[in-house]
């Protein structure tokens, strides 16, 4: 992170890691830091960084300069960020699932509650482990732009033709140019309003027109 090509170096990893990804306190604060210079469009390097860290009085506690200096001397290139963030990621991933596994074992073994909120804390414990796992299926702003751009100029060369599966409702069709890929449609109505027997209709005519 700390060389020529730092901003792409940084803009990849904060994608992928927060500081609480990195298991040494010294390497939490480190990268704290490191993330606080990004947000400000200051340069990073070693000099930068160790006024980042004196200012938040942390300097002497993650090793002084010699410390710092220490590191980037055992990465060699900037041109992995992306792979070894993603090995740190797994690590504090593992971490993670460790724990959680570590207090639903501790929890079961007590047996001091009902089976049932045995069970619920395990869920819980498992699924914020999980929600906390990061992930590097970013795109760049301008990656999205080109592809929706992309997007819209099909849509209108098709000129109201039907680009995705037909429901089989015309004004739906017109309208929607059919069903496509990656969307997420809620049918919502009040009970007993024809949602179930709408929808099974859309299944028969997909059905039929791609036999």
């Amino acid at each position: 992170i700390m060389d020529g090509d730092s901003g792409d170096a940084i803009s990849i990893a904060s994608q992928i890691l927060s500081a609480d990804d990195f298991y040494r306190p010294t390497h939490k604060e480190i990268f704290a830091a490191t993330l606080e210079l990004y947000a400000k469009n200051t340069p990073i390097d070693i000099i930068t960084l160790k006024e980042k860290l004196i200012e938040r009085g942390q300097l002497e506690q993650i090793g002084g300069l010699d410390y710092l200096a220490s590191l980037t001397t055992v990465t060699p290139t900037s041109a992995h960020i992306k792979e070894y963030s993603n090995i740190v990621a797994d690590k504090s991933n593992l971490r993670r699932l460790i724990n959680a596994s570590a207090n639903i074992s501790n929890k079961s073994y007590s047996a001091e509650e009902p089976i049932s909120d045995i069970m619920a804390y395990a869920e819980a414990e498992l699924s914020n482990a999980l929600l906390n796992k990061q992930t590097d299926d970013f795109l760049h702003v301008n990656e999205i732009i080109v592809t929706t751009i992309n997007k819209i100029e099909q849509a209108n060369r098709a000129g109201g033709q039907i680009t995705g599966i037909p429901t089989g409702f015309t004004d739906i069709d017109y309208k929607t140019s059919g069903l496509q890929p990656s969307e997420l449609i809620l049918v919502a109505a009040r009970p007993s309003m024809g949602k179930t027997a709408f929808a099974l209709n859309i299944i028969q005519a997909a059905a039929i027109v791609n036999h």
